[in-house]
């Protein structure tokens, strides 16, 4: 995508605004053309920058602003019938209640940040704006900074979560058309039989094995498919202490989203004894599970990527959703 514009004098100012995640997908997705305000800026406004509240958290894209319109709630609720407002006549009635006026921004070219961004890496203090705030100069040139990092990124999802947490069950039941998936320890085993033990769960040769990873994978992108890739974010060395594995690796994979899947301890370690006798004790998949979800965060932090969490049991419908989206991102990466 273009680089994000300045704001001389002459020109329009950006604009940070919070939009729930069904509003800014129907905006991303060019179904809602319009974006209704009971109040908005005094300054010309060029573009703005699009902040999805929980549970996403994340600014998700810029949009250029056609116009300003200002009228009536009857008003308005004809301009959505013509353009687009992505919602019902009662809704902007509810919204515009006890109000005489009020705005609508007509949405112009826009353009989806893939993955989305953390606010927390481009403003040292974040506050989602109630309605919205002008964006410094500064904080553009930091969104195009992280923005020139992404065009080096894959498009591999990377779905971690410790042995036997559920995660490969979860990528095998999704049945999503035209996506890779694959387990880490699978493809590890198919570039050298011996690197894992399956039945210890430990690893002796952590490196190495990440760099036959990041060979298979580079075999399967070949292929153009979305990859979704299950894996860890740390392992037990031979004397079962959980070793986080570089952030490096995953830019090397060329990860684009990280989904973490976990579960309570005493039920991942009663699933492996059932599952494949697995020795693996409540206390040390704990430890092991606390140090895979901070190595997730510092490589979600470093690549500029965002991360989802999901209990395996209790979450499934979320994980399902969350994960398709992220699967179909190109479908509405950007519109016009």
């Amino acid at each position: 995508m273009k680089s994000l514009k300045r704001s001389p004098p002459s020109r329009g100012k950006t604009v940070l605004i919070s939009l729930h995640p069904e509003h800014a997908l129907k905006i991303l997705s060019g179904e809602k053309k319009l974006e209704f305000r009971r109040r908005w800026a005094s300054d010309p406004v060029e573009q703005i920058v699009i902040y999805a509240t929980a549970p996403v958290k994340k600014l998700v894209g810029v949009a250029s602003v056609k116009r300003a319109h200002r009228g009536s709630p009857t008003a308005l609720w004809e301009l959505a019938k013509r353009l687009g407002g992505g919602l019902t006549r009662q809704a902007l009635r509810d919204y515009f209640s006890s109000q005489p006026e009020g705005i609508a921004i007509e949405i112009g070219h826009l353009s989806q940040f893939s993955p989305a961004l953390d606010p927390t890496v481009i403003f040292e203090k974040f506050s989602a704006p109630q309605s919205f705030c002008y964006l410094a100069d500064t904080s553009l040139e930091k969104i195009d900074a992280v923005l020139e990092r992404q065009k080096s990124l894959g498009n591999l999802i990377f779905v971690a979560g410790v042995h036997g947490a559920g995660k490969t069950t979860l990528c095998e039941n999704l049945g999503f058309p035209g996506i890779s998936h694959r387990s880490a320890s699978s493809l590890i085993k198919e570039e050298r039989a011996e690197a894992i033990s399956s039945t210890r769960k430990t690893v002796k040769d952590m490196r190495g094995n990440q760099e036959l990873l990041v060979r298979a994978v580079n075999k399967i992108r070949a292929t153009g498919k979305p990859i979704l890739l299950d894996g860890h974010f740390a392992l037990l060395d031979e004397s079962y202490k959980a070793q986080p594995i570089p952030a490096e690796v995953f830019s090397e994979l060329g990860v684009r989203a990280i989904v973490l899947v976990h579960d309570k301890a005493t039920e991942i370690s009663k699933r492996l004894k059932e599952r494949d006798n697995g020795a693996l004790t409540a206390k040390v998949i704990a430890r092991l599970q606390s140090v895979e979800f901070s190595q997730a965060e510092l490589v979600a932090r470093e690549l500029c990527v965002p991360v989802y969490r999901f209990h395996s049991s209790t979450e499934i419908k979320e994980f399902v959703s969350t994960v398709t989206a992220l699967c179909q991102y190109k479908q509405w990466h950007c519109q016009n």
